[in-house]
């Protein structure tokens, strides 16, 4: 499969790339990728992993390529995926055909890629928007997960507290609860309650200063 002119192969064991002429191991697979297994979307090569999809690559040119898993709890036995729109994704398991697009499930969490700071940064503002003002029952967490995966709650966006409102905004004295020095960081996002629609979700960060 060709991505952004890089042609990927997968294996029995691994996923490999070509480059300067020679394959090279991209990432160690946990199971066999199907023909149709594999689907390109947005500057992204999505496949299948034992119970998730992962993806590698960016989708914006501005961001390195990177390796995550944007997709859990899929079953062990997807046979097949495909992208239908730019927010739909088709996938296979076993006799079902299941799809992934915007819904209200809840107790879900979206994680981005990880973020490596080559420092230690700490967290000085985080700021959350919806498409659409909260509704009574409505409730989203924001989860920042450190370098041990670790997860701490920094912003809790419900209609109980504030409202029918659509962006909050917290420093960091004022954040759900207080989160230690990052040398890397991946932010989660958790649909707790009922249905909210987010949009983007900003984590800003500086430099500790060097005592």
């Amino acid at each position: 499969m060709v991505v952004e002119g890089t042609i990927y192969c997968f294996g029995i064991n691994y996923l490999w790339k070509l480059d300067a002429g020679v394959f090279v191991i991209v990432t160690k697979l946990d199971t066999r990728i199907a023909s149709g297994g594999a689907d390109y979307h947005r500057g992204q090569l999505y496949f299948k992993g034992s119970g998730d999809i992962r993806a590698i690559g960016s989708p914006d040119p501005q961001l390195p390529a990177a390796r995550y898993r944007p997709y859990s709890g899929t079953g062990t036995s997807i046979t097949a995926l495909k992208w239908i729109q730019n927010n739909k994704l088709w996938y296979a398991d076993n006799n079902n055909l299941y799809e992934f697009k915007t819904g209200a499930d809840t107790s879900l969490t979206w994680l981005s890629r990880r973020v490596s700071f080559g420092q230690e940064e700490e967290v000085v503002e985080v700021r959350i928007y919806l498409a659409a003002a909260l509704a009574s029952g409505d409730q989203v967490d924001v989860k920042i997960y450190n370098e041990a995966g670790t997860a701490t709650t920094v912003l809790t966006f419900d209609f109980t507290t504030y409202g029918a409102i659509i962006d909050l905004v917290l420093h960091a004295h004022n954040l759900t609860n207080a989160i230690a020095h990052l040398s890397s960081m991946q932010v989660g996002v958790t649909f707790t309650a009922g249905a909210a629609r987010v949009k983007d979700v900003i984590v800003q960060t500086k430099p500790v200063r060097q005592k």
